[in-house]
């Protein structure tokens, strides 16, 4: 297996982004004693404040949520390698294509790491939520999903299959 600087750089985000959950969820049991009966376990988006209080089992909400997703895209990152894309494209802008598509779930795996761990400790703590935290999140996988949408459409261009005809 060749590692190229996206292969690489896919290793260490997805290390980061699992020591990220496997640390607040450490965390999370090293303060489950000290949580109170009822907590704060959901925030209002524009204050950060709580918005919903309910048993501490529910601090282990984000975790169920943020698990799942990161299953997902694990899963993802599996099938990038396994399925064709279909674009009618050459060898190369197929390689191309996935490793686009690596760096795009990549970003999406960091950001969503942030969002969940931000929320997972704002539980911990009780605190209200550091709103600018999602926004910035939710707008980096915007931006980079434009982004990966132009694109696919250069690499489909760049690497379309051409038919050579046939003189008889």
């Amino acid at each position: 297996m060749r590692w190229n600087s996206a292969k690489i750089i896919h290793v260490i985000v997805t290390i980061l982004a699992w020591t990220m959950f496997g640390a607040s969820l450490i965390y999370l049991a090293i303060k489950w004693n000290v949580l109170p009966d009822t907590i704060g376990v959901h925030f209002n988006p524009p204050t950060g404040e709580f918005d919903l209080y309910d048993e501490k089992i529910y601090a282990l909400y984000p975790y169920g949520v943020w698990f799942g997703a990161m299953l997902v895209l694990e899963i993802a990152g599996i099938l990038v390698n396994k399925i064709k894309t279909g674009m009618k494209i050459m060898a190369e802008g197929e390689k191309v294509f996935r490793r686009v598509t690596f760096i795009l779930l990549d970003v999406i795996k960091i950001c969503l790491s942030i969002f969940w761990l931000n929320w997972a400790i704002c539980v911990i703590r009780q605190t209200q939520m550091i709103v600018w935290i999602p926004l910035a999140a939710s707008e980096i996988v915007r931006i980079v999903f434009v982004l990966y949408v132009i694109a696919a459409i250069v690499i489909r261009i760049k690497y379309k299959e051409s038919k050579v005809l046939e003189v008889k």
